[in-house]
């Protein structure tokens, strides 16, 4: 038994189905409190508040990129797959070095750790990658060629086809390419056609 005023917290990463079994087995034992991503409060949480200025600006940014591209996740999977603002909090600990170090930061986090997070969580999707990076880090291939190929009877079907952008590893580039599929900032849009 547990004396009255001992709590057990525990956290545990719903989106990591190889535990799913012992996912189902705990949530029958225990209750469970959903804690999503607080964006809103990245600043507070990283201990940086009231900083402005192109810094400020730089965060909210990313926080409404973020933002949007969770509101598209929720859509296309679920809540757990969702980006959680542990991501923003080393771009806000940047924030006192000036604005140069926390556009670095921020558009380290998203080439760094968030597109490859999405590749992996939405492997081999490449439409539902499309919604979430934009036609500037998804491409479409042109398979044309491949029509009138006829390999041991196989032949290839006019499915679109899609490539990672040689440049998704850029941090400066992918943030400018979110900036502009989210319509965040002075970024020009996706409509303006991809960047090289």
């Amino acid at each position: 038994t547990r004396g009255s005023n001992l709590h057990v917290l525990g956290t545990m990463n719903t989106a990591d189905r190889s535990i799913a079994l012992m996912d189902f087995a705990l949530r029958r034992r225990f209750y469970f409190h959903h804690c999503g991503p607080q964006l809103d409060r990245v600043e507070e949480i990283a201990g940086i508040v009231g900083l402005q200025g192109g810094q400020h600006t730089a965060i909210r940014q990313a926080r409404a990129i973020l933002h949007e591209m969770n509101a598209r996740i929720r859509l296309l999977r679920d809540q757990d797959h969702e980006i959680g603002h542990t991501y923003l909090l080393e771009a806000c600990r940047s924030m006192p070095d000036g604005t140069q170090a926390t556009l670095d930061a921020v558009g380290a986090m998203f080439a760094l750790q968030v597109v490859p997070l999405l590749q992996e969580s939405f492997h081999g999707q490449w439409p539902e990658l499309r919604v979430l990076l934009g036609a500037r880090l998804i491409e479409a291939v042109d398979a044309s060629p491949l029509h009138n190929l006829d390999i041991n009877g196989d032949s290839f079907d006019d499915d679109p086809r899609y490539r990672f952008a040689p440049h998704c590893s850029d941090p400066e580039k992918v943030l400018a390419a979110l900036k502009a599929h989210y319509r965040v900032g002075d970024a020009p849009t996706d409509a303006d056609g991809p960047s090289e």
